[in-house]
């Protein structure tokens, strides 16, 4: 394991969280009203990518998204994050 690669996916993510809930509040309020599934499945059933949810344009959202999904498969390809059956996105 790279202690390098985790810093980096780590920095990556809290900066794209950052960006989505505290940079952009007032904008992820509205577009969180648009969301049918979950916030890290908003489209239930199909891939998502956060760069148009209804009316809203939220390319901050799909960055979050990739952090978050590139944080993840870091942790479970190094053993760091074990997932279940019951494990979404």
């Amino acid at each position: 394991m790279s202690d390098e690669g985790l810093t980096h996916r780590i920095q990556d993510f809290l900066s794209r969280f950052e960006a989505v809930f505290h940079g952009d509040w007032d904008h992820t309020k509205g577009c969180l009203e648009e969301i049918k599934g979950s916030f890290l499945d908003p489209t239930p059933g199909e891939f998502f990518d956060g760069d148009s949810l209804g009316n809203y344009s939220w390319s901050n959202y799909s960055g979050l998204l990739d952090a978050y999904r590139e944080l993840k498969a870091y942790m479970i390809s190094e053993g760091l994050y074990i997932t279940d059956e019951t494990d979404n996105p």
